[in-house]
Order: structure tokens, then sequence, then C-alpha cells
């Protein structure tokens, strides 16, 4: 009677299985029936995975200030200067992706599944916008009132009227936008050993 030992195995479905047979009397051909046999299968699966993690920030700044003198007016006596001041607009931009790792290992019998990737893509966009806008109004207006004679003193009496009107505009825009996506991705590990064992006695 003989004893042998075969061990058949394959690594990523190669076909047909490699299968090595020791017995007591030296090797043993894969279709020798005779004997007492120990077949041990074994099929091992490891995909590559692979994993990332990105991070993105992104920052722009826009600003401007305008200092612009409109316009100085004469009309006869009256003067009117028309002055705009500063204008800010300023404009940011936030962008964050963050992609994390590692979520959950689940065991079923033999089988080894690690789930892997989530995550994350949050971009905000503010835009701020500020206008200010001054406007002064300076208006002289000299008018001769009054002519008085007293004596041989001649008195010119000049009323000086001057009005200042300020006109501050002030605009502000805010607008913030915020999107966030949430993208589930699965890379699996799986690891499959698969142990078959016959025993086959004939006599």
């Amino acid at each position: 009677m003989i004893h042998s030992l075969c061990i058949s195995y394959t690594f990523w479905g190669s076909n047909p299985a490699r299968q090595f047979c020791h017995t007591n009397q030296g090797e043993l051909s894969q279709g020798a029936t005779d004997g007492l046999y120990l077949n041990l299968s074994v099929e091992v699966k490891v995909p590559v995975v692979v994993t990332t993690v990105v991070a993105v920030i992104v920052n722009a700044e826009a600003a401007a200030v305008m200092e612009v003198a409109v316009a100085v007016v004469y009309i006869g006596g009256v003067v009117v200067v028309v002055l705009a001041v500063v204008v800010v607009v300023e404009i940011v931009v936030v962008a964050v992706v963050v992609e994390v790792v590692a979520v959950a290992v689940v065991e079923i019998g033999v089988i080894v599944v690690v789930v892997v990737v989530v995550i994350v893509v949050v971009v905000v966009v503010e835009v701020v916008v500020i206008v200010v806008v001054v406007v002064v109004v300076v208006i002289v207006e000299v008018v001769a009132v009054a002519v008085v004679e007293i004596g041989v003193i001649v008195v010119v009496v000049v009323v000086v009227i001057v009005v200042v009107v300020v006109v501050e505009v002030v605009v502000i825009v805010i607008v913030v936008v915020v999107v966030v996506t949430v993208a589930v991705a699965v890379a699996a590990v799986v690891v499959e050993v698969a142990v078959a064992v016959s025993v086959v006695k004939k006599y």
C-alpha cells in the first residue's frame, strides 16, 4: 500500500491547478489511485490596493481700491465737488479636498474583505464684495446782501453760505456657497484560503 501527500495549489485562478504529490515510495503522478491520499488544496488571491490621500487648498484674493475725484463744477458762485472714495472688491475662494482610507474589515468564513477609501470633498466659495462710495458735495454760495453807508463808511455785508453734503453709500454683498460631496469608493483586499482535505483509501 502506498501512502502519499498531495498538495494542489493555484494562484490567481491558474488553470489547471498545479499539484505535487510525495509518497513513501517517492513521487507519485497526479493520476495514481492506489493507496492512501491526503489532498490539500490552497488558493490565495490578493489583489493590489491603491489608496490615495489628496489635500488641495486654494486661496485667491483680489482687491481693488480706487479714489477718484469725479468732478469739480463751478456754477456761478457755487462750487460743487463730487468725490467718490474707496471701492473694494475682495474674493476669497477656498477649496479643500480630503480623502481618507480604512473603513471596515469583514470576515466571511475564511474570506477576509478589507473595504477602504471613503470620502469627502468640501468646497467653500466665499465672495465678499464691499463697495464704499463717498460723495462729497460742497456748495459755496457767495451773495452780496447789502451795501450800507454809515457816514462816509461804506460797508458791504457779504453772506457766505457753505453747505456740505456727504453721502456715503456702503454696499456689502457676501455670498457663501458650500458644496459638500461625500463620495464612497470601495477597494477590496480579498484573501481567500480554501482548504480541501480528502482521504481516499483503497484496498
